[in-house]
């Protein structure tokens, strides 16, 4: 797993982030692509309320899940699990892209031709990279 550099400059400097992503850096990573939900680990800052948004085809973009957390600030990573809707097919090819959303600005994240997993197996490595 990587935290990925998809994050946008004019977020950063609206935030006072560090501009690449590090350890403690702001950023997202996917941990696990099942048909029902997305485990993603997200450094942010505190800024409640915060949205998670995923969304599929680069295109065309698609909501397919959404959910509110609460950030924990300090360069701390977190998991969050977010449902789909509708439900990916299993060994499919997904573009994705992850906004978490807050009144200080915009993390983005996109994962190019991500594969969904069956239930129980995680996300290689490999399979885990992203673009930004």
């Amino acid at each position: 797993m990587r935290v990925l550099s998809g994050v946008l400059a004019t977020t950063l400097l609206a935030i006072g982030a560090p501009g690449s992503a590090s350890a403690g850096a702001l950023g997202i990573t996917l941990d696990q692509l099942r048909p029902s939900s997305v485990r993603l680990t997200v450094v942010c800052p505190v800024d409640p309320p915060t949205t998670v948004l995923v969304f599929s085809a680069a295109s065309s973009p698609q909501l397919i899940g959404s959910r509110a957390i609460t950030c924990r600030g300090g360069g701390r990573s977190q998991h969050v699990v977010v449902r789909l809707s509708p439900r990916l097919t299993a060994g499919s090819l997904v573009d994705l892209s992850v906004t978490v959303s807050g009144d200080s600005g915009e993390i983005n994240a996109w994962f190019d031709g991500a594969r969904v997993e069956p239930c129980g197996r995680r996300v290689s490595p490999a399979a885990a990279r992203g673009t930004g």
